[in-house]
């Protein structure tokens, strides 16, 4: 038991699956009470995961999975990447990822012209660092490390709460000499603007 109601999650972006594969948990107490907006019929047969028994699937978690025509390939990818992440460990990935954005923090602090949104508390800080570079808007930062050097960083803007901010995600598949070829590049650009 995950001691909660329900429990929904993407698995396409830190877990690295497939884009839009997630997982929902229903408390089993609770499962009659919902039912799937998109009812898919009944099932004969197997699936990707063995057989399907339709009679006892109305009273399992097996009702809120969209059969028939799915995408097996995405699905599968869970299993991939569960195991990727299980043969790493989550705390090896864990510490890397902190490891990655203590090192970026360190770096774009110490240049100028650079404001960083971020904690400096390493418990409320993982493998996302917020910057940007004064005088310089971020869509063309993103532009000018992509045109030049082809490294992709986002550029987050929300106008309704006046947040516009250049975004690094630095998670386990990013190594050194990426962060570092990153972290040389803005620094250039940093320089040649005279932040």
């Amino acid at each position: 038991d995950l001691g909660c109601d329900m429990y929904a999650g993407a698995c396409h972006k830190w877990m690295l699956a497939g884009q839009l594969t997630g997982f929902f948990y229903v408390r089993q107490d609770l499962q009659e009470q919902i039912w799937p907006s998109i009812y898919s019929g009944p099932v004969q047969g197997k699936n990707m995961y063995g057989a399907i028994d339709d009679a006892k699937r109305g009273t399992t978690a097996q009702r809120y999975e969209t059969h028939g025509s799915s995408n097996y390939a995405a699905a599968k990818s869970i299993d991939a990447a569960l195991d990727f992440h299980n043969a790493i460990g989550s705390s090896a990935i864990e510490a890397r990822d902190r490891h990655m954005a203590t090192t970026a923090k360190q770096a774009l602090g110490n240049m100028s012209g650079v404001e960083l949104f971020v904690s400096e508390d390493p418990r409320l800080c993982a493998g996302l660092v917020s910057f940007k570079v004064k005088g310089v808007d971020t869509k063309e930062l993103s532009a000018m490390l992509w045109e030049r050097h082809r490294i992709y960083i986002r550029e987050v803007v929300h106008e309704e709460i006046d947040w516009d901010a250049n975004r690094m995600s630095l998670h386990i598949m990013v190594n050194d000499n990426q962060l570092n070829r990153t972290l040389g590049a803005i620094e250039e650009i940093t320089k040649e603007r005279g932040a």
